[in-house]
């Protein structure tokens, strides 16, 4: 459920909603004549919120946008000099299409795919994830098992050659799969281990989880045909230290 309109978001910019953590180093970065144009040209650059995807981004009780993915834009934001604004969307679908037929310039926290890559090009990933299965403590889950999965995960394909027997359901976000497996209609999750862990801390039931044998390495993701923005992005991200991307990554955790 979207929580503000969109005529109140298209005038709310990323600067004074999530806060960068007091130490990171948020210095200029040199840009080539050719990026400086772009950023002078394209003052501001919007992005696709999903209002419901936490700890990557979510929309506040006030209305601002949080999370991993807003830190990092803020930040690059510093680092560049662009102005990032929020475009609310309803999901990461939504997302896809708006960013891949140039709506939106970026989708955030996207998983790299060849199919995907058909649409867009990515940044340098900025977050790496293990993928987990999440299920209900001390569950018996019975064959074939009942999985749910948020709309346009890029492991939906993975998971039907790896698990032929498995029923998935698409949700149309994170929560949802959760309350539905909350409810005992489905018997696991399968999302990346930050939402999940953020997701079974805010439950009323208790979890358990396991390991998976694929990851989610989330970059940004841009129009194809965008290749100097893609390249500022992953300039700004190859600038930050591994001591601040641990920093960010674990913020959403206090």
């Amino acid at each position: 459920m979207l929580k503000i309109a969109s005529a109140i978001l298209s005038v709310l910019l990323i600067t004074g909603c999530t806060k960068l953590p007091p130490s990171i180093d948020d210095r200029k970065i040199q840009l080539t004549a050719e990026e400086q144009q772009y950023v002078d040209t394209h003052r501001v650059v919007t992005w696709a919120l999903e209002d419901n995807r936490p700890p990557f981004s979510s929309v506040n009780d006030n209305g601002e946008p949080e999370g991993i993915s807003i830190i990092y834009l803020n930040l690059i934001s510093r680092k560049t000099g662009i102005v990032f604004k929020p475009m609310l969307v309803k999901n990461f679908n939504e997302s896809f299409t708006a960013v891949s037929t140039g709506k939106i310039d970026i989708i955030t926290a996207i998983r790299p795919s060849p199919e995907r890559a058909v649409y867009l090009n990515f940044s340098v990933p900025y977050v790496y994830n293990a993928g987990v299965f999440l299920f209900r403590m001390n569950s018996q889950p019975q064959s074939p098992l009942r999985a749910g999965i948020s709309q346009g995960d890029a492991v939906s394909n993975y998971l039907a050659f790896r698990f032929p027997d498995m029923k998935i359901n698409e949700t149309e976000d994170s929560e949802e799969a959760i309350s539905l497996l909350e409810k005992g209609l489905i018997d696991v999750v399968v999302m990346n281990e930050a939402s999940a862990d953020y997701l079974a801390s805010k439950s009323f039931i208790r979890m358990r989880k396991a390991a998976a044998d694929f990851d989610y390495p989330f970059s940004f993701g841009v129009k194809k045909d965008n290749v100097i923005l893609i390249g500022i992005l992953s300039k700004a991200l190859d600038s930050i230290s591994v001591d601040d991307k641990k920093t960010i990554n674990d913020s959403w955790k206090r």
